[in-house]
């Protein structure tokens, strides 16, 4: 589904929530403004999310004010905000100067305002505790946490300036090897956190930034789960639409379904099919949600070397590129891939949890295995 569809659909749906039940449908109709389609796709997510185990469980509902407008030269705390970089569901996030200690640019993310002060806040707390647990040269630093004088509650984080994962790559045309390498930088980052119990369950590329000098490091655990110490290797909370980007969410998220381990080394699998295919697995762009649904649940995707020549792109001058991103032409990248690599991406992607690798470090393994297999050697 288109990405700004996708998040209009997110924002009516939680203002409905905001509404008894019995008006919902009438201010459903003035919000959608004549779109019978967007209309019947809200109404549909509404009647999922009525029923036990829905798929939008945990949405927020109870909405109190909290502080408005936050612009440049704003002081929360230690901290002189500098400029908006970015937004979610909960929170924003500004780059802001450190006016105390290092006075280092770091990241400054605080609740957007009208949130929920009870579901959200514990939300907030919870990345908190998430980012604490975690230590690795290649995960965003955790630097403060705390609550301002005008009680504005703020998470600071080290501030990366970099590039995401896959405009790095292509902006440099890396070759696959150099991929790969790079990408088993992200699967250390990733195994660190399971490690310490904790699943991401938004790993994507926008959530990978690559800086300058080609340091990897991995963003935004807001939505983690933290692993249940009752089964601490494999269980974690459900979880739902609202918390996940279709593209690189497993059948399981979007389904509402157990979530673990296993479900970021699926989107990790997505992450990887990209990098050396240049197509995402499924095509959902355009899509309605419950379409996006059906796809990710039943749809094989095509191997990674069959898609460099997808119908549903743009033909010869689009594979051209891709394998000149790659630093290559098109019929050695798809002797590349054939084999090997599309049997790693097709057990990463497997549409049952059970079916894919176990840990991040299989995945690795067989990566290794992959580019000496190919004769690169590799340093890792």
């Amino acid at each position: 589904m288109d990405q700004a569809r996708w998040k209009r659909i997110e924002e009516i749906f939680e203002s409905l929530l905001d509404y008894p039940p019995q008006s919902r449908p009438k201010a459903l109709k003035g919000m959608c403004g004549g779109d019978e389609e967007l209309e019947k796709e809200i109404l549909l997510l509404l009647k999922e999310d009525a029923r036990e185990n829905s798929m939008i469980d945990g949405m927020a509902i109870d909405y109190v004010d909290l502080p408005g407008v936050v612009g440049q030269g704003h002081v929360i705390d230690s901290f002189r905000v500098e400029r908006k970089i970015g937004e979610g569901g909960m929170s924003n996030v500004y780059m802001a100067q450190e006016l105390t200690g290092k006075k280092r640019k770091i990241a400054l993310k605080l609740l957007r305002p009208g949130l929920n002060t009870q579901s959200i806040l514990r939300r907030f707390q919870r990345e908190h505790e998430i980012l604490a647990r975690l230590r690795h040269p290649n995960i965003a630093r955790l630097i403060k946490v705390g609550v301002s004088e005008d009680d504005q509650p703020y998470i600071a984080m080290e501030y990366i300036e970099g590039e995401p994962l896959d405009t790095y790559c292509d902006k440099r045309s890396l070759t696959i090897e150099e991929r790969i390498e790079l990408f088993q930088v992200v699967c250390r980052a990733v195994q660190h956190a399971h490690i310490n119990k904790v699943v991401h369950r938004d790993l994507k590329p926008a959530n990978i930034l690559v800086e300058a000098d080609g340091t990897v490091k991995l963003l935004d655990f807001g939505i983690s789960k933290l692993i249940d110490t009752a089964d601490e290797h494999t269980k974690i909370t459900k979880t739902g639409v609202h918390v996940m980007t279709p593209q690189y969410a497993a059948p399981e998220q979007v389904r509402s379904l157990e979530i673990t381990v296993a479900t970021d080394i699926y989107a990790l699998g997505v992450i990887l099919y990209e990098l050396v295919a240049g197509n995402p697995p499924l095509a959902l762009d355009g899509l309605g949600i419950f379409d996006v649904q059906r796809k990710i649940c039943t749809e094989e995707p095509q191997l990674p070397s069959e898609a460099l020549t997808r119908p549903d792109y743009l033909g010869e001058s689009h594979e051209a590129r891709i394998a000149s991103q790659r630093g290559t032409n098109i019929a050695a990248l798809r002797k590349m891939l054939q084999g090997a690599m599309d049997t790693i991406c097709q057990r990463a992607l497997a549409k049952s949890p059970e079916d894919r690798y176990k840990m991040v470090e299989y995945l690795m393994y067989d990566l290794k295995r992959y580019v000496i297999g190919l004769g690169m050697g590799t340093s890792w």
